[in-house]
């Protein structure tokens, strides 16, 4: 996927989507943090 084309809230999607799942929460809490990211039902 080219993330260059994808807004910001899709790429901090992937971005947590690709993550090692030790570090999805902090990385999860962080972006909801700073107002970018929600929870969806892709990622677990």
């Amino acid at each position: 996927k080219k993330m260059r084309a994808q807004n910001q809230w899709v790429r901090t999607e992937n971005i947590i989507e690709l993550a090692h799942p030790k570090f999805r929460d902090d990385l999860i809490k962080a972006a909801h943090e700073a107002g970018i990211w929600r929870r969806t039902n892709k990622i677990e």
